[in-house]
């Protein structure tokens, strides 16, 4: 069982660090501006996780469903609760974050399963998030 959601709670730790950086920067230095939440700051939460979890549980076990529930409510719930969103922008949040994090899930699965998985693969593992970032930031910068 904790192998099947460990993804899911490092995704809560990167977005949560986040966020939490976020507030103590505008809490330290209102007068900054801050990078807003779009598609590839959700693709770089998602795909850190991502490998996190790939470096930290080699055969990782997916239940689809559960995972895009839990990303959607994590992406939602964690800036409503921080004071960062309203209702209606955590919404839009809870579902551009659930879809994107399983389409990186989707992408960055069919690529690790290619190539190897020691440790000798780890870095490969890094430079296939990377790419499939740059990728999606083109994409990104298409759709909009």
């Amino acid at each position: 069982m904790g192998k099947r959601y460990a993804l899911n709670g490092l995704l809560c730790i990167l977005w949560g660090l986040m966020l939490a950086l976020g507030i103590v920067w505008r809490t330290f230095v209102p007068s900054a501006v801050l990078p807003g939440v779009d598609i590839p700051m959700l693709m770089t939460v998602s795909l850190g996780s991502l490998l996190l979890e790939r470096w930290l549980v080699p055969k990782p076990v997916r239940d689809w469903p559960a995972m895009g529930v839990l990303a959607a409510v994590t992406f939602g719930l964690l800036p409503l609760c921080g004071g960062m969103t309203g209702g209606g922008e955590a919404l839009k949040l809870a579902a551009a974050g659930g879809g994107v994090f399983l389409i990186c899930c989707g992408l960055f699965d069919s690529m690790a399963q290619r190539i190897g998985s020691g440790k000798a693969f780890m870095a490969a593992h890094a430079v296939h998030a990377f790419l499939l970032f740059l990728a999606g930031q083109g994409f990104a910068n298409i759709i909009f």
